[in-house]
């Protein structure tokens, strides 16, 4: 009888255990907070251009799939541009140190720099991926293309920078 007794307490003790920690997983639970996506997702140039507050080039020949605004807390300081071919296209308000930042790409080789309409672009490489950076005194700016070659990168970024 007393195993039977030392059985029971045993059970009750796992029992109470456990649904302490189902209470303790609940409270973990509803103490989570929800991030914002600062990604904004639009189906106009006009739509980006009222979020990010400043004109944003586009390629005219090419077709676009969306147009992205992208900033957090009411911010809303860079542009992005996707195209149907898989290029990208990216504009970020502001003093950018590293040119690579833009691009969101890390750890690309430098391949090339050009000039294009008085504007000195680098071109990198990162697996298959072609992409120029370039900045003025108030943006820096980003195109980028798979499996292009550098005159693909070079006519295109011709039609942005104007």
């Amino acid at each position: 009888m007393k195993k039977i007794g030392i059985i029971i307490i045993i059970i009750c003790s796992i029992l109470v255990v456990g649904c302490g920690k189902k209470e303790t997983n609940k409270a973990e639970n509803n103490t989570q907070t929800n991030t914002p996506n600062p990604l904004t997702e639009l189906t106009t140039k006009e739509e980006l251009e009222e979020q990010v507050k400043f004109k944003v080039p586009t390629i005219e020949d090419k077709e676009i799939i969306t147009y992205i605004a992208i900033g957090e807390n009411g911010n809303k300081d860079q542009a992005r541009i996707l195209y149907q071919d898989g290029s990208e296209f990216d504009m970020k308000k502001g003093n950018i140190k590293n040119q690579e930042e833009i691009s969101g790409i890390y750890g690309a080789e430098k391949k090339n720099k050009v000039t294009i309409n008085k504007i000195k672009v680098t071109i990198y490489e990162y697996d298959e991926t072609t992409f120029g950076v370039w900045k003025d005194k108030n943006y820096a700016y980003s195109y980028s293309k798979q499996n292009a070659d550098l005159d693909d990168i070079k006519e295109d970024l011709e039609k942005l920078i104007k």
